[in-house]
């Protein structure tokens, strides 16, 4: 643990490892700000990162806090304390988390098609927090904590305490924050996972971000194959019935409205003529709850 991590990843290797090119470690990146697809894939272990990017000026965990934290993904507390008062505190909890979620998806991929221990709290617990971190640790939401408003501050975000350079940091040590919204997507959503035989969807440097502000509807894309649909109870979207395209279609938009700027498919083909019109849209909204 006394590595010093220069470039630090603000979406999850882990994760962004369902979404590779098959044989391959490396996605094809889609820029919506420039309109265009890479003329070559990336590796993962080059995208999504920042230097430095979570590096701390001030503690604002308690090292119980920290290993209740690192309890629900069932972390060594040995761990935490060698990660405690260092200032890479942050990415280091990180890097835990990640191997924990990588074995995660190895196992809900393994029964996806088959019988899937996802309804139980445990299981629920760890994703929804796990929801929440990535919601919180990317570069959009850096921004988001910077350019709150007065009013927003005040109401919206519990950044309030935090000088504007040091609120985002401050939002990701909330643990108060992080448990409650973990707990409300836990308590006040029904999960659905929407599964395709064809690769039909892809993720983003932002993919969580209704983790963070809890829509009526949240969709989480696992892999090309899979995603997370979690549809607020008495919402309009529990239970509802939609055919495949339908929810293709709101994914991509999802997937579009909260990119900060890129997207990642496991091939070029899925970046079609609805992604280019959705980019080009000026009035995307996400779902209200």
């Amino acid at each position: 643990m006394s590595s010093v991590s220069c470039n630090q990843h603000t979406v999850s290797r882990s994760y962004l490892k369902n979404f590779v090119s098959n044989g391959t470690k490396c996605v094809w990146r889609y820029d919506t700000k420039e309109n265009r697809i890479d003329k070559k894939h990336r590796s993962i272990d080059r995208i999504t990162r920042e230097k430095f990017f979570y590096d701390l000026q001030s503690y604002n965990f308690e090292l119980m806090e920290l290993k209740l934290l690192g309890g629900i993904f069932g972390i060594k507390d040995t761990a935490l304390e060698n990660a405690y008062n260092d200032k890479q505190l942050i990415e280091k909890l990180f890097s835990l988390i990640e191997h924990k979620m990588a074995d995660m998806h190895k196992n809900l991929f393994k029964h996806i098609d088959g019988k899937l221990d996802c309804d139980t709290e445990i299981f629920r617990t760890q994703y929804a927090t796990f929801l929440v971190i990535q919601g919180l640790r990317t570069v959009s939401m850096r921004g988001i904590a910077t350019n709150l408003n007065e009013n927003e501050k005040k109401s919206i975000l519990p950044f309030k305490q935090y000088a504007d350079n040091e609120r985002h940091l401050g939002m990701v040590q909330d643990l108060v924050f992080i448990f409650n919204n973990a707990k409300s997507l836990v308590e006040d959503y029904n999960w659905r996972i929407i599964k395709t035989k064809i690769p039909s969807f892809f993720t983003s440097d932002n993919p969580a971000m209704g983790a963070v502000f809890l829509p009526a509807v949240i969709y989480f894309p696992i892999s090309p194959y899979a995603c997370w649909r979690l549809e607020k109870f008495g919402s309009t979207y529990e239970g509802e019935d939609f055919n495949i395209e339908e929810v293709i279609n709101w994914i991509i938009t999802w997937s579009v409205t909260s990119a900060s700027r890129y997207l990642y498919a496991s091939c070029q083909s899925l970046f079609c003529d609805k992604v280019i019109t959705a980019v080009n849209s000026k009035n995307l909204i996400l779902p209200s709850s």
